[in-house]
């Protein structure tokens, strides 16, 4: 039942409607946050992304994985990308996932899935990057500085039950 969810949220997700990281009229410094992989084999990989700012869903490296990928078999492309984001407190939701090049796939493989929420204030002009690991007894989302390796706010952690 858990995966025919998550294949129909796929579907789903073609119908949600994408806005700017930005306030309106904000016209001060940014930040980088950028999204991170492990490629798990040439049709399978883990994505650890920015899916939110302040609740709003925004362009993230799935959405256009997905995108790139679409029509190529059993063959994954990757699309990581980097997003610019206003220096202010803001609440950023990552993500740690599955992704697969066929739909198909879902329904016989593990879908591992581990998302929060951070609330921080990036440094202006700084490079952020969202890394995680992701396995069957222990999930984990983070973002840290991509200078410095330092993780911002926590991890957002899932231990899994056996």
């Amino acid at each position: 039942m858990k995966k025919l969810v998550l294949v129909f949220l796929i579907f789903l997700n073609g119908c949600v409607s994408l806005h700017s990281p930005y306030p309106e009229g904000y016209e001060g410094p940014s930040a980088l946050v950028a999204s991170s992989e492990n490629r798990v084999d040439g049709s399978t990989v883990q994505i650890f992304y920015l899916e939110k700012v302040n609740q709003k869903l925004i362009v993230n490296s799935m959405g256009a994985s997905r995108g790139a990928t679409q029509g190529q078999g059993f063959s994954f492309t990757s699309q990581l990308i980097e997003t610019a984001v206003p220096a202010i407190e803001a609440t950023f939701t990552i993500v740690g996932a599955t992704a697969h090049a066929a739909p198909i796939q879902s329904l016989f493989s593990d879908n591992l899935i581990v998302r929060g929420d951070i609330t921080f204030t990036p440094e202006p002009h700084e490079e952020y990057i969202v890394k995680g690991v992701l396995n069957s007894e222990y999930s984990a989302v983070w973002i840290e500085n991509k200078e410095t390796g330092e993780i911002v706010n926590k991890k957002i952690e899932e231990t899994q039950v056996k």
